[in-house]
C-alpha cells in the first residue's frame, strides 16, 4: 500500500512537472528534491523497499519527460533528471546510515537488557529478573488456580571447594550446576536462578508436591552422575547441594513465599545436607 502510493506520487508529480515544462511555466528544482526525500522517508519500509522504489521512481521521471516534451524542453529536463538523480543517492546513502543506526541500537538494548536481567557466569537468570518473574507467576497461578512452586537449592562447602580447587575450578563448578538446572526449566513460565554466589533458585510453574519431590531427587541424581570432584567436603566425595521446595500457598506474596523457601533450605542443611526439604 506505501509502494503504490509513493509511486503514484512519483508518476503525478512527473506529470506536473511536464504539465508546467510545456506552458513554459517556472518550477522550482526543489520539487523533485522533496520527491526524492519522500522515497526515503520512514514510513515503515525497510532500507532494501525504499532502495528498490527508488530504482523504479527513477524511469518513471526521466522515460514521460522524453516522450511527452519537445526536443528543446528536454535538455532541461535532463538536467532536473540529473538532479533528482543525485538526491536520490544523497537520501539513499542517508536511508542506510538511519538503518544501520536503528540495528545497532536494537541490538545494543536487547544486548544491555540481556545484561540487566542474566548472570555473566552461568547465563541464568539473575535475581533481579527472578524477583520481577515470581511475582508476575504467583498473579497468574491466581488466576489459573495453577500451583506456583520455589525451589531453593546451595551448594553444600562451596567454600572448601573454592579453598581446595581454587576459583577458577569453583567458577567451572557453577557453570555446570547452572547448566543442570538451565535443563529442567523449558517452558515458558520456568526459571532457572543465580541468587549470588553458590545460592540458586528454580521456579516450575504448575508442578505439585509430588512432582517437586521427583524433580529434587532428579536434580541429585543429576548432579552425582556429573561427578564433580569435592575432596574437601565432609558430605560426599563429590559436589552436593542442599534444597529447600515449597508450593505457594493462596495470597502468599513473593516474599513470603522467598523467606519460607530459604528456611526449608535451611532446615535442608541442618539435616545433614545433600537433602531436599519439602514444605
Amino acid at each position: 500500500m506505501v509502494s503504490a502510493t509513493l509511486l503514484s506520487l512519483v508518476l503525478g508529480t512527473t506529470l506536473t512537472i511536464i504539465f508546467y515544462e510545456n506552458l513554459n511555466v517556472p518550477i522550482s528544482n526543489s520539487v523533485l528534491l522533496l520527491m526524492a526525500i519522500t522515497l526515503f522517508f520512514p514510513l515503515g519500509l525497510s532500507y532494501r523497499s525504499n532502495l528498490l522504489l527508488a530504482a523504479v521512481s527513477l524511469p518513471l521521471v526521466v522515460l514521460p519527460g522524453l516522450w511527452l516534451l519537445a526536443q528543446a524542453q528536454q535538455v532541461d529536463y535532463l538536467r532536473l533528471c540529473f538532479i533528482f538523480s543525485l538526491a536520490l543517492l544523497i537520501c539513499a546513502m542517508g536511508a542506510y546510515v538511519r538503518d544501520h543506526t536503528q540495528r545497532e541500537q536494537f541490538l545494543l538494548l536487547r544486548l544491555l537488557d540481556w545484561q540487566a536481567n542474566h548472570d555473566p557466569l552461568t547465563s541464568l537468570h539473575n535475581r533481579r529478573s527472578f524477583t520481577q518473574h515470581l511475582d508476575l507467576a504467583l498473579r497468574q497461578g491466581n488466576r489459573e488456580s495453577a500451583t506456583v512452586p520455589l525451589l531453593m537449592l546451595d551448594i553444600d562447602h562451596f567454600k572448601r571447594f573454592n579453598d581446595h580447587y581454587g576459583h577458577q575450578a569453583g567458577d567451572e563448578a557453577l557453570r555446570q550446576v547452572g547448566r543442570l538446572l538451565q535443563h529442567f526449566a523449558r517452558r515458558p513460565m520456568d526459571m532457572a536462578v543465580r541468587l549470588g554466589g553458590e545460592e540458586f533458585a528454580l521456579l516450575l510453574y504448575g508442578c505439585d508436591a509430588e512432582q517437586l519431590r521427583t524433580l529434587g531427587e532428579a536434580l541429585r541424581s543429576g548432579l552425582a552422575t556429573l561427578n564433580i570432584a569435592h575432596a574437601a567436603s565432609p558430605t560426599a566425595d563429590h559436589l552436593t547441594v542442599s534444597m529447600g521446595a515449597r508450593l505457594a500457598m493462596d495470597g502468599e506474596s513473593s516474599e513470603e513465599l522467598y523467606r519460607r523457601a530459604d528456611a526449608l533450605l535451611y532446615r535442608a542443611k541442618q539435616a545433614g545436607r545433600n537433602h531436599l526439604t519439602l514444605g
